[in-house]
């Protein structure tokens, strides 16, 4: 099926597309200026512009407005990101509303003659090396143009030459930039073990396109994943299954064990080495060691998080959740239900970390006597609270009694209550930052505010910032 556009034919679009691939850097297309003072684009001075541009390597849509403002949009350099590109000039332009006399102003841009001289590849594969895609095939057999295009993307090799796919210096080169692109290589040297070591030694991912024989070499297989654990993903069956292989890989990137045989997933030693350099590639492990308490231990002090890994059982152990809620208080959302309901070990979780109450049992957030005894512990336990101990002057009392900041999780209604204020600017004067407005235009809350730091000056309503006594206390305590 054809691609259709509204802006062009194919055809059209396609020469369109490699007029812009192959022009300088900043090169301007389809620039209008705006007329209209109504729209996306507002231009009463007649000075606004949009236009489209290659940068970065994509095509990118630009505007400018009256004010000197400058956005832009990137899109893929594919016939489908120039349609989106273009749709995005011509829905942005008031005054562009004959589309007939647009499409006209896109072919004659395509049909202009394109250079396609040496010099001018050169420069458009610097900046995005799929330009090569349009190059004479004269240039493609070129060395140094097919350089310059795999040392700006790797990949763009399958357009070049096959003699130059058989080429050492120019694969490395396209390797170095993306593993990827030994893919295009010819197979002699895919199949060639001093290339391949070269080729891995520059980028470990090139390991998947190699000969399967060079897949089971142990040597290269060891220099790879010791550069980067995951690529024990391409290596041959035998060496996912070899000890010294896997424990490299693994020690590089725990996530590794993922590509790991069955059975050393399953080794205890190995996946202790596993989980003590990343907690979370628990999950890549044997079940009966998800089961296994130091191995899991070992893991959530790693990455609290490793937690959602664990056999069910370890997640109703308490040494085992409070080790994970110490490395990471989501850890207690991975927790069984009953440990989330669990009144002392949710205190002892809150001593540790007052966040995990965040993620324990609603009621026990609605339980007056525990969260006054977690407020105790911890005034931020207040945060947490149900919002109608929120508004409950016992509770916010005992907290704010112990930190005046605490009056910012406090009911609206309360952060205007006159007593409950004056309690907590007299324990904490910047605390009134968190007073209902009137209040920080109560002078009596104001003085008290001031008397304890004057610093609370900073959070007092304007009405009451020149007011003598207030100033008086004010500078005294200076």
């Amino acid at each position: 099926m054809s691609f259709k556009s509204d802006y062009g034919s194919e055809v059209d679009l396609n020469k369109f597309l490699k007029k812009i691939l192959l022009s300088k850097n900043g090169e301007k297309f389809l620039l209008h200026q705006v007329n209209d003072d109504v729209g996306l684009v507002e231009a009463p001075n007649n000075d606004a512009l949009t236009w489209l541009a290659l940068s970065q390597s994509k095509i990118a849509w630009c505007m400018k407005d009256d004010d000197g403002e400058f956005e832009i949009q990137f899109y893929e350099p594919t016939i489908q990101g120039l349609d989106e590109c273009i749709g995005e000039v011509y829905g942005r332009q008031d005054e562009i509303n004959d589309l007939e006399k647009f499409k006209k102003e896109i072919i004659s841009l395509s049909d202009e003659k394109l250079k396609v001289d040496k010099e001018v590849i050169l420069a458009a594969v610097k900046q995005n090396g799929y330009a090569l895609q349009y190059a004479d095939e004269k240039l493609k057999a070129n060395k140094e143009v097919i350089l310059a295009a795999v040392k700006q993307d790797g990949n763009t090799l399958q357009y070049a030459d096959k003699k130059l796919k058989a080429n050492k210096e120019v694969i490395l080169a396209a390797v170095k930039q993306s593993g990827g692109a030994l893919q295009y290589a010819d197979e002699k040297l895919k199949a060639d073990k001093k290339f391949i070591l070269a080729a891995v030694k520059q980028n470990g991912y090139a390991l998947e396109y190699a000969d399967e024989k060079l897949k089971a070499d142990k040597k290269i297989v060891l220099l790879v994943v010791k550069q980067n654990g995951r690529t024990l993903e391409y290596a041959d069956e035998k060496l996912k299954a070899n000890k010294e292989v896997v424990l490299a890989a693994v020690k590089e990137n725990g996530y590794a064990l993922e590509y790991a045989d069955e059975k050393l997933k399953a080794d205890k030693k190995i996946v202790l080495v596993v989980v003590k350099q990343n907690g979370k590639a628990l999950e890549y492990a044997d079940e009966k060691l998800k089961a296994d308490k130091e191995v899991v231990l070992a893991a959530v002090k790693k990455d609290g998080w490793a937690l959602q890994h664990a056999d069910k059982k370890l997640k109703v152990d308490k040494e085992v959740v409070l080790a994970a809620i110490k490395q990471s208080s989501y850890a207690l959302n991975d927790a069984d239900e009953k440990l989330k309901a669990d009144k002392k070990f949710i205190l002892a979780a809150v001593k540790q970390d007052v966040s995990t109450l965040q993620y324990a049992d609603e009621k026990l957030k609605a339980d007056k006597k525990f969260i006054l005894a977690a407020v105790k512990q911890d005034v931020s336990a207040l945060e947490y609270a149900d919002e109608k101990l929120k508004a409950n002057k016992e509770v916010v009392l005992a907290a704010v009694k112990q930190n005046g900041y605490a009056l910012e999780y406090a009911d609206e209604k309360l952060k205007a209550d006159k007593k409950i204020v004056l309690v907590v600017v007299k324990q904490n004067g910047r605390a009134l930052k968190y007073a209902d407005e009137k209040l920080k235009a109560n002078k009596e809350v104001v003085l008290a505010a001031v008397k304890q730091d004057v610093s609370a000056l900073d959070y007092v309503d304007d009405s009451l910032k020149n007011d003598p006594d207030i100033l008086a206390i004010v500078n005294k305590g200076k």
